[in-house]
């Protein structure tokens, strides 16, 4: 049989011929067990590359500041993820963007912007970045982004070691997101399918949160009312941003 991907929001795959299920989902969201991951981030201002350090505390982080030194990095450190913000250096960034995408070419590149340079940012974006933030970063999308490049890996690592059918679970709600995930497929010759379900019927949701979610290890010791508001809120965030 020919591997085959479904995706949808940790990730859990068909089991392997070791009789092993595949499933990082819980370890990715808390890090506990996670493989660490060599990530490279070229910015120029002290407190974005303070907050990258200190959310990345469990990985492998290598910093740069201009454009000559992330791509002597890029090239030996040959990182998985990178972050580049497109102001660096006078607006060298997007031109890092493409050097990077030369000699790190297995790397996954997110580029940052300035509010004032999204147009920048949108422009590393069709340079091959596979998604843009815009400053001032926030923790939550660091570790998203690093997340999501390495449960990719670890998917496609256990596919190539003869699973079979794997389930991405992860909330794909963004052009770029999608995106990110049709190219690791499509790079690694995966057949791909994309799968959504929808429910807008409040009884179902309200059901379906009192019943699963408040029960999730991402709520331990958490009041369930308390559970249900933040989850909540975390559809109405996804609701916002979904394209």
């Amino acid at each position: 049989m020919s591997s085959r991907i479904t995706l949808g929001p940790p990730l859990i795959g068909a089991p392997h011929p070791s009789d092993a299920p595949f499933s990082v989902a819980y370890a990715e969201r808390h890090g506990e067990g996670a493989r660490q991951v060599t990530v490279l981030a070229v910015v120029a201002d002290a407190p974005t590359a303070e907050l990258i350090g200190r959310v990345l505390s469990r990985d492998r982080l290598v910093l740069a500041s201009d454009m000559a030194e992330g791509i002597a990095l890029a090239e030996a450190e040959a990182p998985e993820v990178v972050f580049v913000d497109v102001g660096v250096a006078g607006g060298a960034g997007l031109a890092l963007v493409h050097h990077i995408k030369v000699v790190a070419s297995g790397a996954t590149i997110f580029a940052l912007a300035a509010p004032e340079l999204v147009a920048s940012g949108a422009h590393a974006v069709a340079l091959g970045a596979a998604g843009l933030f815009i400053l001032p970063l926030g923790g939550d999308e660091v570790l998203n982004a690093v997340h999501a490049v390495r449960a990719l890996t670890d998917m496609t690592e256990w596919l190539a070691k003869g699973g079979e059918v794997a389930i991405y679970d992860a909330t794909n709600s963004t052009h770029a997101r999608r995106q990110l995930v049709t190219e690791c497929c499509s790079n690694h010759a995966l057949p791909l399918v994309f799968v959504e379900s929808i429910c807008d019927d409040p009884s179902v949701i309200a059901a379906t949160i009192r019943e699963t979610k408040t029960h999730s290890p991402d709520y331990s010791g958490m009041d369930p009312d308390d559970a249900v508001d933040d989850f909540r809120a975390r559809i109405a965030h996804y609701e916002r941003a979904y394209e």
